[in-house]
């Protein structure tokens, strides 16, 4: 495990709730030296706004000039490696200025999301030694990606089942249809007289007000539904440490797994989801994970009733975000 000692990385992705910093201490522990920068040049509203609907030249100016300070930032640095996470922003000028400028590292990409999302992102698999997806629909499109699911942080190892007060919880951002298959989910658990315990996040109340107006699935949520805080990790793992099942709902049209979907696995929490394509993954256990449809949610108390039913060690190691790490910057996949 000592192949990146000594290494020196350029590590550009997008901050998720501290997901990056968990990538950036992982691969600093397996012995290589880090450099993080945001992939956006910031995390407000309306920039990630201009970039999802592809209306980047609204905002063009900034990230040009935000890319220039890190290239004059690096410039007298050489890195072993440049690895993107979820490339956005990043343009084919961007990253000829990149590789001009690293003329010897190793360009890795990995895709958080579905490049259907990104048009014009699958022009740039050519820059890269090694592209990877967790969306295996993609990886079957394009030759030069290689399947490779997202991973559970090590906390979720060290969960410590408390005294169960919950027999369902969810806790998640507002996003897409969510709001209303939780609600109906939530309803059916109330029928089975099971306890519920939900936490919907939402940036702003503008964008609660906004949605209210313009999405039919919001039209019944209330204000109070939702918070604009988010949780902090220790209350969140608090939360699940005292729930027996998890639910998680992928955005519509998404294959690949979510973060949540792993963490339960890393957790050894059972797990409810609309996510078809997880059945096609080794560590599904009819016992241990429901999936529900999307238009017809159905609730088994039986799955409530049954014990978690434990996996092999291998399974589990394979899902590591240590494993991730490994499997990206080894040279098997070379």
């Amino acid at each position: 495990m000592d192949f990146l000692k000594n290494k020196k990385v350029l590590y550009i992705g997008q901050s998720f709730f501290g997901y990056e910093l968990e990538i950036k201490n992982m691969l600093e522990s397996m012995g290589a030296t880090v450099d993080y920068y945001n992939e956006r040049p910031s995390n407000t509203f309306w920039t990630k706004v201009f970039i999802r609907i592809n209306a980047k030249q609204l905002i063009n100016s900034k990230i040009k000039v935000y890319y220039d300070e890190i290239l004059k930032k690096i410039q007298n640095i050489q890195y072993d490696y440049v690895f993107i996470v979820k490339i956005e922003t990043i343009d084919k000028q961007i990253l000829k200025r990149l590789k001009s400028n690293q003329k010897n590292a190793k360009f890795f990409l990995y895709m958080w999301d579905s490049i259907k999302n990104y048009k014009g992102k699958e022009k740039l698999l050519s820059y890269f030694d090694k592209s990877f997806s967790f969306d295996s629909d993609d990886v079957k499109i394009y030759k030069e990606l290689i399947f490779l699911p997202l991973f559970y942080i090590p906390i979720y190892e060290k969960i410590k089942t408390q005294k169960i007060i919950y027999d369902i919880c969810f806790i998640g951002s507002g996003h897409s249809d969510r709001y209303k298959l939780i609600s109906e989910i939530k309803k059916k658990s109330i029928e089975l007289g099971l306890s519920f315990y939900l936490f919907f996040f939402l940036q702003s109340e503008k964008i609660f007000l906004f949605r209210k107006l313009f999405d039919k699935r919001m039209r019944d949520a209330k204000i109070d539904d939702f918070s604009f805080t988010s949780l902090s990790q220790e209350e969140t793992l608090d939360i699940i440490s005292q729930s027996k099942v998890v639910v998680d709902i992928e955005h519509p049209g998404q294959v690949g797994l979510t973060m949540r979907t792993l963490e339960m696995l890393g957790c050894q929490k059972k797990l409810i989801t609309t996510n078809k394509s997880v059945r096609e993954y080794d560590f599904y256990n009819e016992d241990n994970i429901l999936v529900v449809e999307r238009n017809n949610i159905k609730l088994n108390k039986s799955f409530f009733e049954l014990p978690y039913q434990k996996l092999s060690n291998d399974i589990y190691e394979k899902y590591s975000l240590k494993n991730w790490i490994k499997t990206i910057f080894s040279e098997e996949n070379e």
